[in-house]
């Protein structure tokens, strides 16, 4: 702050006679007017107490609501938020430090040079957070758009029984080496024709016939083998949601396993482990038929039984595990961008104090 001195008498004597240059002027920094040194002094002790009462009430407001903010962080352990309000943190401190070293004009310099870095970093942070949003909500836009590809595809009259196209995604998702294929309607034949590839050659053939009845038909097993006869087909599979009076789950019947939909995938492992031990051991028609009857004994055993229900249960909590998942990501994200604006709703009103103590349009330290 400029002031300006003058004396009381032209030829620089005090008309008072003071040796001690009390009667000396200078100029009042709130009004302008002329006053005495000694009241310039006290009126310059009284700025610099205001001003450090005021900068140690910003510190201590500053402090106080960082520490609120940083409590509630690091319980939510979010990382890149935790990241941004230490960053954040940091900026301020170094602020108001500043603000304690000088009351120069550099100060304002300084201030908006730490405030203008403190900005870029939270923008930085923001923008990255967003970033990553973006990226995991383009993966579940393509999810969601996969399945309703799949519900549109499964609606379609031309490609019949819901039941068969989900056995065939199923089978083509767990054996994505092998060829399998869809019989066209209106060809003899089986629904799905699964051609094992081992080593770049077929092994063998396991074929699947789908049925979505009310009632269990007897005709339903002979077709199959049948079917199974004309395409020389090592195995076939009989996909069921209804079955004999007194049988649930599995059975083998006219040389054909008859298999609920949720253990087709579980038992196409164990028949493809099966037509690749035979092929590999170069196995003759007749001892590929005994081992496919003990395999089918111990199937339906009731020691596999156990070990069936026991899948069965893995499964349908790892299905359970999954949905559980899906829910809690959404969860985390929606908590992380309501965390990210928290965040920058409170940088901005650090940032808005700061300008006001620097410009001086603040009666009050902000609480």
């Amino acid at each position: 702050m400029t002031t300006k001195t003058t004396t009381s008498h032209p030829n620089g004597h005090d008309p008072h006679g003071r040796a001690d240059g009390a009667g000396r002027e200078a100029e009042c920094p709130y009004c302008g007017q002329a006053i005495s040194r000694k009241e310039y002094r006290e009126i310059q002790a009284r700025i610099a107490d205001e001003e450090r009462a005021r900068i140690g009430d910003v510190e201590k407001a500053l402090h106080e609501k960082f520490a609120r903010e940083r409590e509630q962080a690091e319980a939510k352990k979010v990382s890149e938020i935790d990241k941004a309000k230490k960053d954040a943190a940091r900026a301020t401190e170094q602020t108001v430090k500043a603000l304690k070293a000088t009351l120069e004009t550099t100060t304002a310099e300084r201030v908006a040079a730490q405030r203008e870095a403190s900005e870029k970093k939270l923008a930085e942070a923001v923008a990255a957070e967003r970033t990553r949003a973006y990226g995991d909500r383009m993966k579940l836009d393509a999810q969601l758009a996969d399945l309703q590809r799949r519900l549109q595809r499964r609606t379609a009259a031309e490609l019949g029984d819901e039941g068969e196209i989900d056995m065939f995604e199923a089978l083509t998702g767990a054996f994505p080496g092998d060829d399998i294929s869809r019989v066209a309607k209106g060809v003899a034949g089986a629904d799905i024709v699964h051609r094992i590839v081992h080593n770049g050659t077929v092994a063998g053939t396991v074929i699947y016939d789908c049925k979505n009845h009310k009632r269990w038909q007897n005709h339903f097993t002979l077709k199959l083998r049948e079917d199974q006869l004309t395409a020389q087909a090592d195995h076939a599979v009989l996909v069921a949601t209804t079955f004999p009076a007194g049988e649930h789950q599995l059975l083998v019947k006219d040389g054909v396993i008859v298999a609920a939909p949720p253990r087709v995938v579980a038992i196409a492992h164990l028949l493809r482990r099966q037509v690749v031990l035979t092929y590999s051991l170069k196995l003759n028609s007749q001892d590929r038929a005994e081992k496919s009857s003990r395999l089918y004994l111990f199937m339906t055993s009731d020691r596999a039984d156990h070990l069936w229900e026991q899948m069965t249960q893995a499964t349908a909590d790892m299905a359970d595990l999954d949905r559980a998942e899906t829910v809690a990501h959404q969860k985390t994200w929606t908590r992380r961008a309501d965390l990210i604006r928290g965040v920058q709703a409170v940088h901005d009103e650090f940032s808005g104090a700061i300008d006001r103590i620097i410009s001086g349009n603040d009666p009050e330290p902000p609480l």
